[in-house]
């Protein structure tokens, strides 16, 4: 089973891995594990018929990173140490990959002209500095306007289900307007339990630079309800799913 988005023009393509192919995430601390997760991506890719030298896998570290992807490697398996969380690339063929488990993936991308594409790990920490650095970079580096731009939201943790307790939560929110002030929109409170919008946070960032709602794609899958993907909030396992992006081949 994959989870999968094909843009209006069909050039832009979003695969999901779900449990189905099993954990994803590379750590470099039990070789077998990561030789397990490594097969476990082989097998992804073979099933959305993307080469496996053709993706390039980010290593998040929930910053305002963002990577450039201009040319080919061989490395995008054995190495995983592309620390960012923004990839973009113009390279037809390309595909750009994260492992997420309740972070936002958001794909950015501009298909009718440039062909260019963006893969976002948007997270409560880095969210409000990745998200616009991101469409910032696109519209400077590529002289694109916002109007023009296409985004996918992928599966995430959504409000209903990222829920603190008012203990732990409080921290959580003070935490959070430390780093915006934006996030006191997207903070819901009642007596006992603290709510975070991650998606309604992306999508007013998403606004402000003039993206048309028409637009905005939303795979509209709460991770921490779904069956066939993992959500860190709701087992903290470890285990998580792929998502990748990229223009596909003629």
């Amino acid at each position: 089973m994959v989870i999968s988005f094909f843009s209006p023009l069909e050039k832009v393509k979003v695969y999901f891995s779900t449990c189905y192919h099993g954990n994803m995430a590379i750590r470099n601390v039990e070789p077998e594990e990561d030789l397990k997760a490594i097969n476990n991506r082989l097998s992804f890719f073979n099933d959305v018929g993307v080469f496996a030298d053709d993706v390039f896998v980010m290593k998040p570290v929930f910053s305002d990173k963002i990577k450039l992807i201009s040319h080919r490697t061989q490395e995008c398996l054995k190495d995983n140490n592309i620390e960012a969380d923004a990839l973009v690339t113009y390279y037809r063929g390309i595909f750009l990959g994260c492992c997420f488990s309740d972070c936002l993936p958001v794909v950015i991308y501009e298909e009718k002209y440039q062909e260019i594409v963006a893969l976002v790990h948007a997270g409560r920490k880095n969210l409000t500095k990745i998200l616009p650095k991101t469409i910032e970079f696109l519209e400077n580096e590529f002289n694109l306007s916002g109007k023009n731009l296409e985004v996918v939201f992928g599966p995430y943790i959504h409000k209903e289900s990222y829920v603190f307790d008012k203990g732990i939560g409080e921290s959580v929110v003070q935490e959070q307007l430390r780093i915006d002030p934006l996030w006191r929109k997207y903070i819901f409170q009642n007596k006992e339990k603290i709510h975070l919008d991650l998606g309604g946070c992306a999508e007013h960032i998403i606004h402000s630079y003039q993206i048309p709602s028409e637009n905005i794609f939303k795979i509209d899958i709460d991770t921490h309800k779904s069956r066939y993907l993992y959500s860190y909030h709701s087992k903290q396992d470890g285990k998580m799913f792929l998502g990748i992006a990229g223009i596909g081949r003629r």
